[in-house]
């Protein structure tokens, strides 16, 4: 397949703003023809398997869909998100046949989407979806303040001057590896809908030829970082996706919470903006939602929540094009995503959102305290700035690394870690019976090389290793254990078994 140089990505056209502060949703329900009820809906925990129930409504104005649960880990939230799909023929309804309403139910500001995705949207060269505010009405029943986020389809392309019926994909488990097992075209025998839609869900045209030609090139290691950027993307929106989501701190975009989208001739690939209720500091909320296990590990801060991906690894070790990302993020550091634009567009949602969710039923459904709202909506503007500032101290650090299976012996090996600058690396390597690692069995530093070996009596061990600069930056490998009994995490740490030397 013929590709060509890259153009620039079109200027965004402007996208279609609410009839209100806050849309009036009113639905009825209407028997459903498979016998679902509304308590089969709240069952719907599961995204990806066959169990999908839907219902049949009316709105206000005679037009009729269907309603079922969104998301993938709220649906074990109390408080649901839904899609709401009109039929076939029905007129659009707020601009729209599809209303995709989220609760954001770990959020306890509840407008870390629409601040993130509102100043994303200005961006000129990222698209990102319009989001609004929306009351929702079942039966009369109140369920409260929802946002309303744009649909990425090709109406949203075209809205924004691109291509209709180009291929559109949404990230599921996605970095950019080629995975030729699961990632082929729909004439391949081997070809799974599911096992396919488990890494990328299809959203436009299923000819897939293009995707596969990129991933390819992506997966050649012959192929320069500024070749395949030509040859495949549009440069100034990769640059701008990767430079936004450094600052806004969106952890979840190293696998997912991404659209993928080319137009059906030579054009570039073009990544899209989506997912951002857990950005803006989120992990360090107070509340309950967050777990040991969502706290973003030192291995995926800044950029080395990248390094795993083959094309965003190869980006940053060209120093041509990691300086261009620098910029990039210093500028919109200062602009667009300057903290007093930050706070003034969340003071904006804020003073609209509080009322609401400061009575029932949203009360009830927040992940901490109501007295803690306005002070950790002060603090949404300020993580700006530390994400800067994290890059930057990130890029001094190590890359992470790739533990291997302890050998015979015990014989302990490693990937060995990368400093983008070229500075030296050595290796500390600790083994305890313990996770925490303390009263260490064996222990070594100052290695130059990523291999140990000790002697070891059988059992179960636990180890670590720590990449070091000499100027004191350091890292950890690509693990975490987690233990079962405390729930406790210890980053860069990896079980293993001793076994008796025959």
């Amino acid at each position: 397949m013929a590709l060509t140089a890259c153009q620039p990505t079109p200027a965004v056209s402007p996208t279609p703003q609410p009839t209100g502060p806050v849309d009036e949703v009113a639905i009825a329900l209407r028997p459903s023809p498979d016998g679902w009820t509304f308590a089969d809906l709240d069952k719907d925990l599961n995204g990806n398997d066959d169990f999908a129930p839907s219902l049949p409504f009316t709105l206000a104005n005679g037009a009729t869909g269907t309603i079922a649960v969104r998301g993938q880990s709220t649906r074990g939230a109390a408080q649901k998100s839904y899609t709401l799909s009109l039929d076939k023929g029905q007129a659009p309804f707020l601009g729209t046949r599809h209303l995709l309403l989220n609760k954001h139910p770990f959020d306890l500001t509840r407008i870390r989407q629409t601040v993130a995705l509102g100043l994303l949207g200005t961006i000129p060269e990222l698209p990102a979806p319009h989001v609004a505010f929306a009351h929702l009405t079942i039966d009369g029943r109140d369920f409260g303040l929802f946002t309303r986020v744009e649909r990425v389809d090709d109406d949203f392309m075209a809205a924004r001057g691109l291509a209709r019926d180009g291929a559109i994909y949404q990230a599921k488990d996605f970095d950019f590896h080629r995975r030729p097992g699961q990632l082929v075209d729909t004439k391949d025998p081997r070809y799974d809908p599911l096992s396919f839609e488990a890494i990328l869900e299809i959203k436009g045209r299923k000819d897939h030829a293009k995707l596969l030609a990129m991933l390819d090139d992506v997966a050649d290691p012959a192929q320069g970082a500024a070749e395949l950027l030509a040859k495949h993307f549009d440069k100034p929106n990769y640059l701008a996706w990767l430079a936004a989501n450094m600052l806004v701190g969106n952890v979840d975009t190293g696998t997912q919470n991404m659209f993928l989208y080319a137009p059906p001739d030579a054009g570039p690939w073009r990544l899209v903006a989506w997912d951002y209720d857990q950005a803006l500091g989120w992990a360090d909320q107070p509340g309950a939602a967050v777990q040991p296990a969502d706290v973003p590990p030192r291995y995926d801060e800044g950029i080395a929540l990248y390094w795993r991906s083959p094309l965003h690894r190869r980006v940053f070790q060209d120093p041509t094009l990691l300086a261009e990302l620098t910029r990039r993020i210093d500028a919109l550091a200062a602009g667009v995503l300057a903290p007093d634009r930050v706070a003034e567009r969340a003071g904006a949602a804020a003073a609209l959102v509080k009322p609401w969710i400061s009575r029932e039923p949203d009360r009830t459904g927040l992940p901490g305290p109501i007295d803690q709202y306005d002070a950790e909506v002060a603090r949404l503007a300020p993580t700006i700035e530390r994400r800067r500032a994290l890059y930057h101290e990130v890029l001094a650090r190590p890359m992470p690394f790739e533990l291997d299976p302890p050998g015979p012996g015990p014989r302990f090996a490693w990937s060995p870690a990368i400093q983008l600058q070229g500075a030296a690396v050595r290796y500390e390597i600790t083994v305890a019976a313990t996770p925490d690692l303390a009263n260490p069995v064996a222990h070594q530093q100052d290695l130059t090389a990523p291999a140990a070996t000790f002697t070891l009596p059988p059992g179960r061990y636990y180890w670590q290793v720590i990449a070091r600069t000499q100027g004191g930056a350091w890292q950890t490998a690509h693990a975490r254990f987690a233990d079962p009994a405390s729930g406790r995490q210890y980053e860069g740490v990896a079980a293993f078994d001793a076994k008796p030397t025959i």
